[in-house]
């Protein structure tokens, strides 16, 4: 069994890697995953138990959430007031010395009373006790952690706190260490708060997916747990409700806000035979949706398991931090211990001097700050990306996005609508429009290219029927070949770019080459019939003219992204004049046209070598090679394809090509954000060692440097979350006018 345990309080990837040795240690566990960023615990086991429940909660930590396996129940009464005593003399004692608000907040009282009494005039024997009643409930969390990391010596920022408090009570300095406890409290405090904050866009996909559903049975409306929930059954949905599973719409009529799924909130009509979305919210009226999927596998589902995925990737700068933190505290110990001995037994100064400043010194090198520094700002800019329709792979792709030099772009589905239209036939005397439009039919009905599609569409609309294909074989990105029965006669046929044609040997008389040569001039796409009638020479029989609108954005997309300095280039298999007309009028900056899946990935290479880091936007299917080659690979059309969620490394889930200027943003502020708070980190700990050296700086006031620091990066890193798109949004009552207006 598997269950996914969502925690709270996980403030640090140490303390998620202890997580996970303590749960692979527990007997009846087969596999633990632990993701920091995500705040997420996946455990497989063999039978359901309480054990690993404990686990995680004598860690400190609670359980928000949990998905798989019957052990809700469990965790509902375990976290609950209980109902005998010992449950709750055990959870008020977890709740006062866990380290967190409530410990935070009883360790700050009992200190002032203690300074309040000293200035009384208390007994200093009551003070003392009131001091390390402070420091008690205050440390006693990481002092716990502390001493079991140092006999293991495993040496983090609890190793070094526990030395700094066991010396301050050493050499008198109760006030100091009861200052210490409770500002290390508050940090924790603090720290899990803004943690939780920048989880908080991943949680909310999590949350947006409802837990049950209706399902239409022959006995009436039936309540059922969404995992439950199979495929062909009837779901019923009303209006104001979450949708629940993906599906397709059998009855019933309605407007769609989709922005779960596409980070855009406009209203999207929907009838029967329309294609719905678990977590979209219908907004209008009753729907009867056909299940098509479970509900493991729903798009909101794999947007939510990628999302994880990529949290817990490593950028190459965050890798470089990490390696760095596994030698600092080491060699800040080493300092520490220099500085309590050298000056006291070889230079001879006052030994409580120096025991207290290495001790300040210990506090204020915590490398906690540095740590978080990279995880903090990447999952909040990854939560930012998701909730607006962007699904990143990894935070590796913010860094290298942030460095492109050269966005490359497909043509049709990209900078076009990847809706082209058929606008002209054209036969030859000997062949009737609708013979060559059932011979590009009949070998056109097993492709998935756009222009397949469009032609198919039309022929179905004239009511045409196909003939029976008896042989087939694809040449990707230049046409087909194939056998087909036309009025009981074999025929050798083919179908593609013109080039194709006539490398085939297919004849074209000077009538259609002018043809050919003027539509494409005014940027039309034309693909070629050719046939072998009777023992024939194969020739051309027919043309048939496609025109693909540009999307009205495109042009205003170009301009923002030439703005921030980065080249634009045109990768097409289209002809040279369409794809020049298209470029022309968006302004792109280098044109490719008329090339091989072969050739995109070379001219990707190329680029590669020239000017540097390479992102290319694409369908994520036909441009598999060159997506999978560049350094940023963008695909079209997520929202309609599971491929294109696995191949690409970006996924714009709208086909709203206005989101790749916002990424690029997001991913320049992303890496500035990261920069700024290693920078942060480093400069305000050499400060204080400054400050130390001079004499000027308490230990207290390293506690308060170190958790100022913390809170300053994690502060910076949630501004990622703030990244707007710079686009007026409808309002609501607008958008349900549009959608009425359109739906009508």
């Amino acid at each position: 069994m598997t269950s996914v345990f969502y925690l709270k309080g996980l403030d640090s990837p140490d303390c998620a890697k202890k997580l996970e040795e303590k749960i692979k240690n527990i007997n009846s566990v087969r596999s633990v995953k632990i993701s920091f960023a995500a705040g997420k615990l996946e455990v497989e086991y063999d039978d359901v138990t309480q054990k690993i429940i404990e686990t995680i909660r004598e860690q400190g930590l609670s359980i928000e959430k949990v998905c798989g396996d019957d052990v809700a129940v469990e965790i509902e009464d375990e976290s609950g007031a209980g109902s005998s005593t010992v449950s709750k003399v055990k959870n008020a004692w977890m709740k006062i010395f866990e380290g967190g608000a409530v410990s935070a907040a009883i360790s700050g009282v009992i200190l002032l009373t203690a300074a309040l009494m000293w200035w009384a005039g208390y007994s200093k024997h009551f003070v003392i006790a009131a001091y390390s009643a402070a420091i008690v409930i205050g440390g006693w969390a990481t002092f716990k952690k502390g001493v079991k990391n140092l006999v293991r010596f495993k040496f983090d920022i609890n190793v070094l706190m526990v030395i700094a408090l066991t010396g301050a009570v050493l050499i008198g300095e109760w006030m100091e260490g009861a200052v210490i406890a409770f500002l290390f409290s508050l940090s924790h405090a603090l720290e899990d708060y803004a943690m939780d904050r920048t989880r908080q866009a991943v949680k909310k996909l999590i949350n947006l997916s409802p837990s049950v559903a209706f399902v239409k049975t022959p006995e009436g409306e039936v309540k059922k747990d969404i995992r439950e929930v199979k495929v062909d059954e009837i779901v019923v949905v009303r209006p104001g409700e979450r949708i629940p599973i993906d599906g397709k719409v059998l009855a019933g009529s309605s407007w769609v806000n989709e922005s779960a799924v596409t980070g855009e909130s406009q209203l999207v009509a929907k009838e029967k035979g329309s294609y719905v979305y678990a977590g979209t919210i219908n907004e209008g009226g009753y729907l009867e949706i056909l299940v098509e999927k479970p509900a493991s596998e729903s798009m909101i589902s794999k947007i939510i398991k990628l999302v994880e995925k990529a949290l817990e990737k490593k950028t190459p700068m965050q890798r470089t931090v990490d390696k760095f933190a596994v030698y600092y505290t080491p060699i800040i110990l080493t300092i520490a211990l220099g500085m309590a001995t050298i000056p006291t037994f070889v230079l001879g100064y006052d030994p409580t001097t120096w025991v207290y400043r290495s001790l300040a010194l210990l506090l204020v090198a915590c490398p906690c700050a540095l740590v978080i520094s990279t995880p903090v700002a990447l999952v909040s800019a990854m939560g930012r990306s998701a909730t607006a329709g962007v699904l990143v792979k990894g935070g590796d792709y913010f860094e290298k996005m942030a460095k492109v030099r050269v966005l490359a772009f497909d043509k049709t589905g990209t900078l076009t609508k990847g809706e082209p239209k058929v606008c002209g036939v054209y036969n030859a005397e000997d062949v009737n429009s609708e013979e060559l439009l059932k011979i590009a039919y009949s070998l056109e009905l097993k492709s998935e290219h756009p222009l397949a599609k469009s032609l198919c569409n039309y022929a179905k609309e004239k009511r045409l029927e196909p003939f029976e294909l008896i042989s087939f074989k694809p040449y990707p990105g230049l046409g087909v070949e194939g056998k087909l029965m036309v009025d009981s006669e074999e025929i050798e046929c083919l179908l593609g770019n013109i080039k194709f044609l006539e490398s085939k040997g297919a004849f074209i008389n000077e009538k259609f080459k002018l043809l050919i040569d003027e539509n494409k001039k005014s940027g039309r796409t034309v693909i070629g019939v050719a046939a072998c009638y009777k023992s024939q020479s194969i020739k051309l029989i027919g043309i048939v003219v496609f025109e693909d609108d540009i999307r009205k954005e495109a042009r205003e997309v170009i301009e923002a992204i030439k703005r921030m300095g980065i080249s634009t280039v045109m990768l097409t298999g289209d002809n040279k004049s369409a794809a020049h007309s298209v470029a022309s009028a968006l302004g792109i900056d280098t044109v490719y046209a008329g090339l091989m899946p072969e050739e995109k990935l070379n001219l990707i290479e190329k680029m590669q070598e020239e000017k540097g880091v390479v992102a290319m936007v694409g369908d994520g299917i036909n441009d598999a090679p060159a997506l999978a080659k560049c350094d940023v690979g963008i695909a079209m059309g997520a929202k309609g394809t599971d491929i294109a969620l696995e191949a690409a490394d970006v996924a714009l889930l709208s086909d709203d090509i206005k989101k790749i200027p916002f990424f690029i943003v997001l991913s320049k502020k992303s890496l500035s954000i990261i920069k700024q708070n290693i920078a942060l980190a480093v400069s305000l700990k050499l400060a204080a060692v400054a400050l130390l050296s001079g004499g000027f700086l308490t230990m207290w006031m390293a506690v308060l440097a170190d958790m100022g620091t913390t809170l300053i990066v994690i502060l910076n890193g949630l501004r990622l979350s703030r990244v707007r798109e710079k686009n007026n949004k409808q309002s609501r009552v607008k958008q349900l006018s549009v959608a009425m207006d359109s739906h009508q």
